[in-house]
């Protein structure tokens, strides 16, 4: 019933259709092909929130997760940032999400950077994106080195220096 709002003229009613399908969880995933076209929505407003909807749903969908993938590439700032956290909390690796993430840990700006982290976070254990963790748990920006070492924590690796990376943070006066 609530598909029907997607392709409602009021961009608001889009927005609280999407949202919605967001809050009901694993439970609409059969509407991952609908909320990954709503990533093309005129609106940014319900782009953002069919971001978030996708990540809350943990939908594995092809289309939903390339279409997340083009965002964190070519998205504006807050659609990048939406996109890594959708992505790590769908939990999916494949070789092209990790590998976009991974690029996108280099993001000129740090709020990406930031939320890549975290999104790699959510992601199955492999050795190239702890070393890249690692390396982000070097950055000049503070927010970015937490990040970073919190995605180390969840991905209980300690692999490539990660030990000794984490013990150097504990004593950081500047996380």
């Amino acid at each position: 019933a609530l598909k029907r709002f997607l392709l409602h003229s009021n961009m608001h009613v889009r927005e609280g259709a999407v949202e919605t399908l967001g809050r009901i969880g694993a439970e609409a995933v059969g509407a991952a092909e609908d909320l990954a076209r709503m990533l093309s929505d005129p609106s940014e407003e319900v782009r953002l929130a069919a971001i978030g909807a996708l990540g809350a749903i943990k939908s594995g969908d092809v289309l939903a997760l390339h279409a997340l993938v083009g965002l964190l590439k070519n998205g504006s700032l807050e659609e990048r940032k939406a996109a890594a956290r959708s992505l790590g909390a769908i939990g999916r690796s494949s070789q092209g999400v990790e590998e976009a993430l991974l690029q996108a840990l280099e993001d000129q700006d740090s709020e990406v950077r930031t939320a890549v982290a975290d999104g790699l976070g959510g992601l199955p254990c492999r050795g190239s994106g702890t070393r890249s963790l690692v390396k982000a748990a070097g950055d000049a920006q503070s927010d970015v080195r937490s990040a970073a070492t919190r995605a180390l924590v969840l991905r209980q690796e300690a692999a490539d220096g990660g030990r000794d990376l984490l013990s150097r943070l504990v004593h950081d006066p500047d996380p």
